[in-house]
């Protein structure tokens, strides 16, 4: 949970360091846990990204929330 401090709520600015401690995060994590870890980051995608993206890509990992996120 620390290794997320920041909810991201759609500013490009904050959207590169975001992804990448969700990465770390993910090799900390085992594979076993995985779909755990990506309901606690979708809770920290907050705002306009969450509701508007994420929720109407219905994105199923972090790979497809990560490729929305950089795309929009």
């Amino acid at each position: 949970m620390q290794l997320i401090p920041k909810q991201f709520t759609r500013n490009s600015v904050e959207l590169r360091e975001f992804i990448q401690n969700v990465e770390a995060t993910y090799e900390f994590v085992e594979p076993a846990n995985y779909i755990l870890l990506f309901k606690f980051v979708c809770a920290k995608i907050g705002g306009e990204a969450n509701t508007k993206l994420l929720a109407r890509t219905h994105a199923n990992n972090w790979e497809q929330a990560k490729a929305v996120l950089e795309e929009n």
